[in-house]
C-alpha cells in the first residue's frame, strides 16, 4: 500500500487502495470502505489498535474496549461497541446505534458534543458539555434529550414520551425521577424531589404540574386540568390554582 507501513495484515478486504484490515495492529493515514469482521477505517493520522465488529461506511470504526477514537463520522447499523463521534474520546461502549453522530454507551462514560436521535436501552442523547453516568430508559426525540436514574442532569429539554426515569426540562437538576410525561417541559418525580419552573398539562397517578418557584413533595392521585394544577396527599404547597378532578387528599389553593 502507497506510504503506508503494515505489520502483520490478513482477513478479506472489498473496497479502495490505503485499506488495512487487521486486529492488533497500529495503522496510520489509511482510508476506504472495509466490510468484514477485524476491520479498521480510519482517517489521515489516526492510530487504531485491537479492532473488531463489522463497519458499514467510510472513516467508521467499530472498536472494542479502552480504543481510543478521533474523528470519526458517518452511519453505523451493528452490534455492542460501536463508536460513531467526532473529537470525541470513548471508551468501553455498547449498545445498537442507528444514525448519524450517535454514541450509545454503559455506565460511568463521559460523552461531550453528541447529538442525534437513538432508541434503545442504555441510551444517551447530550448536548456539549454535559456529562451523564448510568443512563437508562427509552427515548424517542431529539438532541438534549436524558433518561436517567439518579443522575443529574442540566440543560435538557424536548418532548419524551417514555418509562420510568424521564426528565424533560430546562436548566433544572432534577435527581430520582419517576412517572410517566406527555408534554413539553414537564416533570414527574417522586418523594423527596424538589422541582422548580417547570409547566404543563399531564395526566397520570402521581404527577405534578406546577408553576415557577414551586417545591412539591410526595405527589399522588389524578389530575385532569391546565398548568399550575397540584393533586397532593400529606403536602404542603405554594402558589397553585386551576381545576383539578380526583381523590381524598386533594388540595387546590393559592398563596
Amino acid at each position: 500500500i502507497a506510504g503506508v507501513v503494515v505489520v502483520g495484515v490478513d482477513d478479506v478486504v472489498v473496497g479502495k487502495i490505503n485499506v488495512v484490515v487487521d486486529s492488533g495492529v497500529v495503522v496510520v493515514g489509511v482510508d476506504g470502505i472495509v466490510v468484514g469482521a477485524g476491520v479498521e477505517v480510519v482517517g489521515s493520522g489516526v492510530v487504531v489498535m485491537g479492532v473488531g465488529g463489522v463497519v458499514v461506511g467510510v472513516g467508521v470504526m467499530v472498536v472494542g474496549s479502552e480504543v481510543v477514537v478521533v474523528g470519526v463520522g458517518d452511519v453505523v447499523v451493528g452490534k455492542s461497541n460501536v463508536v460513531v463521534v467526532a473529537g470525541v474520546v470513548v471508551v468501553e461502549v455498547g449498545g445498537i446505534v442507528v444514525g448519524v453522530g450517535v454514541v450509545v454507551l454503559g455506565a460511568g462514560v463521559v460523552v461531550v458534543g453528541v447529538g442525534g436521535i437513538v432508541l434503545g436501552a442504555s441510551v444517551v442523547v447530550v448536548g456539549a458539555g454535559v456529562v451523564v453516568v448510568g443512563v437508562g430508559g427509552i427515548v424517542v426525540g431529539k438532541s438534549n434529550v436524558v433518561v436517567i436514574a439518579g443522575v443529574v442532569v442540566v440543560g435538557v429539554d424536548d418532548v419524551v414520551v417514555g418509562k420510568i426515569n424521564v426528565v424533560v426540562d430546562s436548566g433544572v437538576v432534577v435527581v430520582g425521577v419517576d412517572g410517566i410525561i406527555e408534554g413539553a417541559g414537564v416533570v414527574v418525580v417522586g418523594a423527596g424531589v424538589v422541582v422548580m419552573g417547570v409547566g404543563g398539562v399531564v395526566v397520570e397517578v402521581g404527577v405534578m404540574v406546577v408553576g415557577a418557584e414551586v417545591v412539591v413533595v410526595g405527589v399522588g392521585d389524578i389530575v385532569v386540568g391546565k398548568s399550575n394544577v397540584v393533586v397532593v396527599a400529606g403536602v404542603v404547597v405554594v402558589g397553585v390554582g386551576g381545576n383539578v378532578v380526583g381523590k381524598c387528599n386533594v388540595v387546590v389553593v393559592a398563596g
